[in-house]
């Protein structure tokens, strides 16, 4: 049995939230964004990252979170689009 089935380590809900996201992730561009980076440099207030992946994802492009960075990203979509949503 693997670790991430083992009941005592209380962990198994978060393991698993983890693999999607790195699975998910794994499909994205190499380079990432942070919301608060881009804000700082918008001299804006950054949106909800939900905001943001639902207004990128309409428009077709990737989206997703990053495993190591709470206010990191991952889009293809093209810097000036990307600043639209902080507008």
């Amino acid at each position: 049995r693997t670790l991430l089935f083992e009941k005592r380590l209380k962990t198994k809900n978060e393991l698993w939230k983890l693999f999607y996201l790195l699975e998910e992730e794994a499909d994205g561009p190499a380079f990432f964004y942070t919301t608060d980076g881009l804000a700082s440099d918008l001299k804006k207030s950054p949106p909800k990252m939900e905001i943001i992946s639902e207004k990128l994802k309409s428009k077709g492009y990737f989206f997703s979170r990053t495993h190591f960075c709470k206010t990191g990203f991952k889009t293809n979509a093209p810097k000036n689009d990307i600043e639209k949503v902080f507008k």
